[in-house]
């Protein structure tokens, strides 16, 4: 069984290595570790991959060896995972800023209307005051507004 164990994490690698994966999103970590190997095999659980010993020996060699390869190629031109998030986090903000600009126009707009039909009732009141007392009050036709 331990043997299955090791095969699916030697595939495990060259899956996070060509970038097909099955069980993790490759494309949403920088760097290949030994506890992103374990999660994209599936089959094993975390801290199964022991460095220092023989039996990993083979994973161990082939993860040293991709990591050299990816230091001496140049820069990628395209863009890190943690710029892609900032670019992400500041459309998002940029977003959050409109939407608060029409909602504050919303609410400034409700509190005008609030301001009318307060101050409406306060006429009302006053006329169901005079009503009450007996005063005659002239009916006016149409709407005062």
């Amino acid at each position: 069984m331990a043997d299955g164990k090791l095969k699916a994490c030697e595939e495990a690698l060259e899956r996070l290595i060509v970038g097909e994966t099955v069980n993790v999103d490759a494309n949403s970590y920088d760097e290949i570790t030994f506890g992103l190997i374990e999660r994209e095999a599936g089959t094993v659980s975390k801290g199964y991959i022991k460095q220092d010993r023989d039996k990993f020996k083979a994973i161990v060699d082939r993860l040293k060896d991709h990591k050299a390869t990816v230091a001496s190629q140049p820069a990628k031109k395209g863009k890190s995972v943690l710029q892609k998030q900032n670019e992400k986090l500041q459309q998002q903000k940029e977003k959050d800023a409109e939407l608060i600009k029409e909602l504050t126009y919303k609410l400034h707009i409700m509190m005008a209307d609030n301001l009318k039909l307060v101050e409406r009732g306060r006429e009302l009141e006053k006329e169901n005051l005079a009503l009450k007392s007996g005063k005659i009050i002239p009916v006016q036709m149409g709407s005062r507004h």
